[in-house]
């Protein structure tokens, strides 16, 4: 992995601010690399683990059992397998719910 467990929500909460905010698009690598570098990470290992055909399949991987379980985007979160909240505007409600 290209960053330790414990910051990988920073990452999360990173890359989602970028798209969902900012309006950045995160499919492209320089866009992925300034976020990377703002969080401290090794820029190499994150291009090297995104590369990983690992990586690659299990980002197909999740894509499809969202698509199976009738998610369309990111992040879609399920509480009790069928109750989905997509959005991070759903997140306070998530928190609420739990």
């Amino acid at each position: 992995m290209f960053i330790d467990e414990g910051g990988i929500e920073n990452y999360l909460n990173s890359i989602f601010y970028a798209y969902w905010t900012d309006g950045l698009d995160i499919s492209l690598e320089v866009n992925l690399i300034n976020i990377v570098e703002n969080l401290n990470v090794d820029t190499n290992k994150f291009l090297n683990f995104i590369q990983l055909q690992d990586t690659k399949d299990r980002l197909k991987n999740n894509t499809q059992e969202l698509i199976d379980k009738g998610g369309f985007g990111s992040p879609t979160f399920f509480i009790n397998e069928k109750d989905m909240y997509f959005g991070q505007d759903r997140i306070s409600r998530i928190e609420m719910l739990l």
